[in-house]
């Protein structure tokens, strides 16, 4: 058991617990929960406590009622880490158009990344799943949803929000032409 697996189980009862909980700060968070529970700050420890406590549901609740303020506080500052991730790979691309220079690894990979995702889903289209032993089909299964993922990612990097995208596209043309 992880703090993504108890960040799930916890949200059933305090979404906003369960977030913070299965998310990077789930230490932080865990130690709010495990202090309730009385148990050590250990994933393990607050499962049982949770499926052992009949009462559960309303202490969650109430930890995320007592503890709204800090529980926002880590999401807003995982939102933030997320957007300065995205601001630095964009600055990166700025930078490097600037120089007139052009990185080839990055769209190369890309390519690679989203010819695999069409390939498998060609292959799958051709061939189907069905003639499949269990264990191939759970593999390819897999393969596929990893392929898909890491399209989607390359279209997110690329294409982003409409909005971030009209800025990178801006900023992109302000940094090539040189001005």
């Amino acid at each position: 058991m992880d703090w993504k697996n108890i960040g799930e189980m916890v949200a059933r009862a305090a979404p906003a617990l369960g977030t913070a909980l299965g998310g990077p700060a789930g230490g932080v968070i865990g130690a709010m929960v495990a202090s309730a529970f009385g148990v050590e700050n250990e994933p393990g420890a607050i499962e049982e406590a949770i499926k052992k406590d009949p009462d559960a549901a309303i202490k969650l609740k109430q930890i995320e009622l007592e503890n709204e303020q800090k529980i926002r506080e880590h999401l807003m500052e995982l939102a933030k880490l997320k957007i300065e991730d995205r601001k630095s790979a964009r600055q990166r691309e700025v930078e490097l158009a600037k120089t007139g220079k052009r990185n080839l690894i990055q769209p190369t990979l890309a390519t690679i990344g989203v010819g695999a995702f069409f390939a498998i889903v060609g292959y799958l289209i051709a061939f189907g799943i069905a003639d499949m032993s269990k264990e191939a089909s759970f593999i390819v299964g897999n393969l596929t949803g990893i392929a898909g993922a890491i399209a989607k990612d390359i279209y997110g990097y690329y294409f982003g929000s409409s909005q971030g995208s009209s800025e990178k596209t801006e900023l992109l043309v302000k940094g090539g032409n040189g001005r």
